[in-house]
């Protein structure tokens, strides 16, 4: 279903209508009540989602909303001229949405104080669903755990302290916090939360070796590139001890390759014959033929025709086994 609140377009996915039919205890309720929850959650989340794309809108960006079976999200294009929100603006859109739903709560909550217990049943279930979904899932959403909205405030403050290396601290502190909130839902039999935050845990330590993977290749990058200095520098020892290291530990397919190069190149200038002999056999149509050729010139130069010739062997896909002279 799609449809647009003036420029804002929305999308409800069947996800989002199933979800929370299930979460509202279809079956153990009637269908009026079920219908209640449905229209209660739906109009709720909505409304936080609002609060999120007209901060968003606020800050010269175009939102779109999107219902799924995890709640809702708020998205926007950043076009290119535009410099980009903030630390304080993306707060700020953060906590527009849980705000709008709190204030909507308590709001509720303050009538029915006053008014008491509604004569007609299904108009009090439907009181104390808007309380509970507003004010009870606006509270938790403040959470300082990702992906929820605190979350996202909590990610931002380390960013500014930690100078944009907050990633794996907002991760950890999100496992931490979810672990915890695991164990009082669990406490209290509150089983959809402890679920939920079971989920919350375990992707935010996926998360956060992903982080731990893209920082170390940055340093391995980093590492290769004083490397490749050093072989400019005619310094082979020290490129060859840059490249050992990278290429052992590299995972990424590019980062593997220009660490052989290097060792490669490293080698023919300290004339480790052997050792590069032994690395091309065993890895070196991972270089492809352009640089096994280079490698056959730099070792026909070197005098070493032996070798030369073994690397054309390889060059053309013939590796020749352990111990047998290709010659």
């Amino acid at each position: 279903m799609n449809f647009r609140i003036g420029k804002i377009p929305v999308r409800v996915g069947g996800s989002f209508l199933l979800t929370t039919l299930l979460l509202g205890g279809l079956g153990s309720q009637g269908v009026p009540e079920a219908l209640v929850w449905l229209v209660v959650v739906f109009l709720s989340v909505l409304l936080h989602e609002l609060g999120h794309a007209i901060a968003v809108s606020l800050f010269g960006l175009t939102p779109q909303i999107e219902l799924h079976g995890m709640g809702g999200t708020t998205s926007w294009a950043q076009p290119p001229e535009h410099p980009g929100m903030r630390p304080w603006q993306r707060i700020f859109v953060s906590v527009a949405g849980p705000f709008v739903g709190i204030l909507v709560g308590a709001v509720s909550l303050v009538v029915y104080a006053r008014s008491g217990h509604s004569a007609n049943p299904l108009l009090h279930h439907a009181i104390m669903d808007v309380i509970w979904v507003n004010l009870g899932w606006g509270l938790i959403n403040l959470l300082p755990t990702l992906p929820l909205d605190g979350g996202n405030v909590m990610a931002t403050v380390l960013g500014v302290l930690f100078k944009n290396n907050g990633a794996r601290p907002a991760r950890i502190v999100s496992i931490v916090v979810s672990i915890a909130i695991v164990a009082l839902a669990a406490r209290y039999r509150q089983i959809w939360i402890a679920v939920l935050f079971a989920m919350f845990a375990y992707s935010n330590f996926q998360a956060y070796r992903r982080v731990g993977d893209a920082q170390n290749e940055v340093a391995l990058y980093e590492q290769l590139s004083r490397g490749f200095g050093a072989l400019e520098r005619q310094d082979g020892r020290t490129a060859i001890a840059c490249a050992e290291p990278v290429y052992q530990q590299a995972r990424t397919r590019e980062l593997r390759f220009e660490a052989l190069r290097l060792l490669s190149y490293a080698r023919v200038l300290e004339g480790h014959w052997g050792p590069l002999m032994a690395m091309l056999e065993a890895s070196g149509r991972e270089l492809g033929p352009g640089e096994l050729e280079r490698l056959e010139n730099a070792a026909r130069e070197c005098g070493r025709p032996e070798e030369a010739d073994r690397i054309s062997l390889l060059r053309q896909g013939f590796v020749p086994p352990p111990g047998i002279d290709p010659g």
